[in-house]
């Protein structure tokens, strides 16, 4: 079997997710009378952190099933070896 490469795609859709996520945040602590910037900065950099590092693991594995899964990157020597009598193109039935 050939490795399986991801590339930058788990890490996208990862930083797309958690801005998506975290962007509230920034409206509710945004506010012009806010005196103090340093406590609203820590709450978000830690929301920003703990969903990077619970998201990120689990965005990698869904690629890489999607790269499996569509067969890409799979040669027909090596998909040949792996299902015998199967031609790349029929898939299975």
């Amino acid at each position: 079997m050939s490795a399986l490469r991801a590339d930058d795609g788990p890490a996208w859709a990862t930083i797309l997710l958690v801005g998506h996520l975290v962007s509230p945040a920034f409206v509710i602590f945004a506010r012009p009378d806010a005196a103090d910037t340093i406590a609203p900065f820590l709450v978000i950099a830690g929301l920003v952190l703990i969903l990077t590092l619970l998201i990120l693991p689990r965005m990698k594995g869904l690629f890489m099933g999607a790269i499996w899964a569509s067969r890409a990157g799979d040669s027909s020597e090596a998909h040949e070896k792996a299902h015998p009598g199967e031609t790349a193109a029929e898939g299975p039935m």
